[in-house]
């Protein structure tokens, strides 16, 4: 997917350098690209990104019976989904690619979002929010001068529940390349 994206790009003719902004696996979609094009990226905007592991860790923390709750509630959620997001699930489990595999990331801005609400009526949320938590606190440790944000209002869909703060962590990251950037003077 992040060959596609940069195909799509260079299709279409926007020059770069990226902002790029992924929610969920497109956040892992975005670090892939960052790693495998860095020069070609000013800065990354992180929306609640997706970890493989972080079913690993819940899996190992919960009881089997809290697992099959989950499970079960999942199934039943699942078909009620919009096909976009029964889409990416998928395409999360299918991916043999996980964001640890794309250190070292480039030396640009970094703003990672992380939605904290829990939903305890949710079998296994309020740890899978915890969990999610620490995986993020992880990446962050591994990315130099990156930023934080945390989203209380929100689990998952941060754009939904607090659009204004993506909005505001891309405003952060166009305001720290543009005061850096070196202009380009055109050749004659």
């Amino acid at each position: 997917m992040a060959a596609d994206l940069h195909s799509l790009l260079h299709a279409a003719k926007i020059p770069s350098p990226y902002i790029l902004v992924g929610h969920s696996l497109g956040g892992t979609l975005v670090q892939v690209f960052a790693h495998s094009y860095p020069t070609e990226v000013a800065g990354l905007v992180l929306v609640d990104p997706e970890s493989r592991s972080l079913l690993d860790r819940l899996r190992s923390r919960m009881t089997a019976e809290a697992w099959a709750a989950r499970q079960k509630a999942l199934d039943e959620a699942m078909p009620k989904m919009p096909p976009a997001v029964q889409a990416e699930m998928k395409a999360m489990m299918d991916s043999g690619r996980n964001a640890g595999d794309v250190f070292p990331l480039p030396d640009v801005p970094v703003i990672l979002l992380t939605g904290t609400k829990k939903n305890p009526e949710f079998p296994g949320n309020p740890l899978e929010q915890d969990l999610k938590l620490e995986l993020h606190n992880e990446l962050l440790a591994k990315t130099p001068g990156s930023k934080h944000m945390l989203a209380p209002d929100s689990r998952h869909y941060i754009q939904n529940d607090s659009p204004q703060l993506v909005i505001d962590a891309v405003r952060d990251i166009v305001t720290r390349w543009t005061s850096t950037a070196q202009p380009v003077i055109p050749k004659r």
